[in-house]
Order: structure tokens, then sequence, then C-alpha cells
């Protein structure tokens, strides 16, 4: 740690020390890597994400989960996860829709089930996403389950 405790003097310089502390205790093997994920503004804000797909999710809301600005949520989402906010959300209800998809259920309750209101925004989501549509995805899918069921 580069700076003395009694030398901070702003919320983020305070964070960032305490987000330094709980990554070297990680990897001194100290605490589990899931412990410092909590500690982690944006590793909370992907949890967050991943357990409420369903919902509407902003940057906003998610700034003030995490307790930053959502300025500062923003490029910190960008620089730690190579993604804008944006297209890590489509990405990860995408991946959740191909889930429900594999696991049999019904392409038209996809999209409201991963937090979209409009099925046709979706659709297009999903095809820049996946490559396909959600039934074409579906048609390779029931192909290939019954290309293993054949002798």
């Amino acid at each position: 740690m580069d700076t003395p405790l009694e030398e901070l003097t702003s919320t983020h310089a305070v964070t960032t020390q305490i987000d330094t502390i709980w990554k070297l205790l990680a990897e001194k093997g100290y605490i589990m890597q899931e412990d410092a994920l909590k500690s982690d503004p944006i590793g909370r804000a992907c949890v967050y994400m991943q357990s409420h797909l369903s919902e509407k999710l902003t940057v906003q809301e998610l700034a003030e989960y995490v307790h930053i600005s959502p300025r500062h949520f923003i490029r910190k989402f960008q620089t730690e996860m190579n993604e804008k906010f944006t297209d890590y959300l489509a990405h990860i209800r995408v991946q959740a829709a191909i889930q429900m998809l594999e696991a049999g259920r019904d392409v038209k309750s996809i999209p409201e089930a991963v937090g979209y209101k409009d099925e046709k925004s979706f659709y297009s989501v999903f095809r820049r996403f996946a490559g396909c549509s959600m039934r074409e995805y579906q048609q390779k899918l029931n192909l290939s389950q019954r290309k293993e069921k054949q002798p």
C-alpha cells in the first residue's frame, strides 16, 4: 500500500485501498476469492446482475448498490470487464436465454424472463450475440439431440 491511511482523504481513495487489501488477502490465501469478490464493487455488481436478470437494471441503480458514482462505475466497469456495461448485460442475458432454450423453455417466454419487455428488441440482441435467432438455435439444439439419440 502506497498511501498511509491518515492521508486518504476521499471515499474513492479509501475504497481503492480496501480493494487492494482484499486482493492481497485473497492472493495470500487468508480469505476465499468469493469473500474478496464481495469487497470489489464491479464484482458485486456482476453478481447482482446475474441474480436480477429479469429486472430492469440501470447504471444508476448498480452504482448506488455498490456505493460509487455512476460515472466512476461506468469507467471502472469498462476497465475491469473490458466491455461496456450495456454489452455485458446483454451478453449475460443472452447466455441465460441459451440456458433456458437448452432446458426446453418456450421461446416466447424467454425475453421477459431475462429482463426485456419488448420481444423484438431481445430477438435482435440474441441474434447479435448468438449469431442466429432463438428459433434457429432451438432447431440446431433439437437436431443435435436427435443425432445423439440415434444408435
